[in-house]
Formats: C-alpha cells, structure tokens, sequence
C-alpha cells in the first residue's frame, strides 16, 4: 500500500503540475490589464499568471492570514474577503479573473459567479479549475461504498468515508499551516460548463487534466478522448 500511495502521490503532483501549466495556457497576454486571483495562496502562482497576462494591477483574495501576508510580500493587493459574499470590488473593474481549487469550497457558488460576473469587463473572462466529480477514483470509491475521494466532505475535523488514497486532516494543517474549509460543492464538467452558461457567460473552452492511476503520458491522451472522467476540470468563460 505504502508503494501505490506514493505512486498515486506522484500522479497528483505530476496532474497538478499539468494543471497550472493548462491555466497559463488560458491566459492572453493584455499589458495594463488587471487581474484577480480568487484564493491566491502564498501568491506565487499568482505572480506567473500575472506575468503571463503583463497585469499592471494585480489583486489576491485569500482568506487565510498566514497566506495572506506571504502574497502581500509578493507586491499583491491582498484581501481578505469570504468568496461566499461580495468581492470588494468595483463593477466592471477586472480583466481577467482566475480560481484554481477554489469553487469547491464555497457554500453560495450562485453568489460567487454572479459576483465574478459583476467585478469583470465586458469581454474579460475567468479562468475556473476544480476536482471532478466523476473522475475514475471518484467513481472506483463509489463502486467500494466510500465517500468520493474529492469529496463532498463530511466533516473539517476528522477524516469520515473517505478511501485510504485521502489526505488526513494532519497532513492538510501542515501543507497549509491553518485548518481549512472542505469540499462543499462538487462538480463534473457538464455542470461547471452549464452553470456558467445559465449565469450568463460564453464558455470558451473545457479541459480536463490528469487521469488517475495512469501515467502522464497516457492521461494527457485519455483526456483527449474523454476528459469527464478527468481528476480536474477547467473552464474559460467569458463575459459578453
């Protein structure tokens, strides 16, 4: 088991890897434009969106403090502000808006994507990633009587339903140094693509990343041919 788990451990690094690189792909170079990236973490990976964008104003939101003030230092305007209520910005006032692992958090994904709507341009666009409801180790959990490996999750005290492959509650505190919010809302990619079309917006494109528990090279191409079955889902959704 110890082998497998740190097999697996390396798929989801490598998906991860695959991820990001998938995000920036997304993004258009537009010098002077403004970016907000929802849930930015440390704001690292913020940064190569924005230099990806050439973002003259870039903007974090992230609620957890230790995080917060590392994407500070990052030179980011960094709010603290709950995704589940108003973004602390103006109508029309954003370009490009970006949330990688985020939308699974919330509670109110209507306000979170009618918000989305308000805060950006006409013609900006957002780029949204999250876990897929319907990717094979979900569904291989499901067929054993487990809770879904992405959840939603039961409890953010302990760890309840899920199959041995889940992280603990222990091992999430120190990757992100503070107790975090589970999965509240999961998703496949037919209804990531539906919602945001009923919200209004123009879904661009769909992609999905990562096939667990086949290598890189082979789920770059079972993507190709099925991407709802994906470990994670992605949408560009633009604005009219």
């Amino acid at each position: 088991m110890n082998l497998f788990y740190r097999y697996i451990k390396f798929l989801w690094h490598q998906a991860e890897i695959e991820r990001r690189n998938k995000i920036l792909s997304l993004i258009l170079p537009n010098e002077g434009s403004t970016l907000l990236d929802c849930g930015c973490d440390d704001g690292s990976f913020t940064m190569q969106i924005a230099n990806k964008l050439k973002a003259q104003r870039i903007i974090g939101i992230e609620i957890n403090e230790i995080r917060r003030t590392k994407a500070s230092q990052n030179n980011i305007e960094v709010y603290n502000s709950d995704l589940n209520l108003n973004i602390p910005l103006e109508n029309s006032s954003v370009d490009v808006i970006t949330a990688d692992q985020v939308i699974e958090h919330l509670i109110d994904i209507d306000k979170f994507i009618n918000e989305i709507k308000r805060v950006l341009k006409p013609k900006g666009y957002a780029v949204i990633c999250t876990d897929n409801l319907a990717s094979t180790h979900n569904i291989f959990a499901l067929l054993l009587g487990l809770q879904p490996y992405s959840g939603p999750t039961l409890s953010n005290e302990i760890q309840i339903g899920h199959h041995p492959l889940n992280p603990t509650i222990e091992e999430a505190m120190q990757q992100y140094e503070a107790v975090i919010t589970g999965h509240t809302k999961v998703m496949t990619i037919t209804s990531l693509k539906e919602i945001f079309k009923v919200k209004g917006f123009n879904v661009e494109t769909s992609i999905g990343v990562g096939y667990l528990p086949f290598s890189p090279n082979l789920a770059k191409l079972l993507v190709r041919v099925d991407k709802r079955h994906s470990l994670f889902i992605m949408i560009k959704a633009i604005k009219p």
